[in-house]
């Protein structure tokens, strides 16, 4: 999509929400990564706490980031 756009400006971003049903010890176990790694690449657990900050700054970072490329 990105490139589709042929814009350097615009950077899409995703976040994976694991169901509080889905254990994290599950998805270490199949994906065989830590939870550190996984957060790394935006899977939250919405069974933990700070999973709404944790999206919040997956987003607040990515506008800073933006905001710093504009021209």
């Amino acid at each position: 999509m990105e490139r589709r756009l042929k814009s350097e400006h615009v950077e899409l971003e995703s976040v994976i929400l694991a169901p509080s049903s889905t254990t994290r010890e599950w998805i270490t176990n199949h994906w065989g990564m830590t939870a550190e790694e996984l957060r790394a690449k935006h899977v939250l657990f919405m069974s933990d706490s700070d999973y709404l900050d944790s999206l919040m700054r997956v987003v607040v970072c990515q506008q800073v980031e933006a905001a710093t490329m504009q021209p």
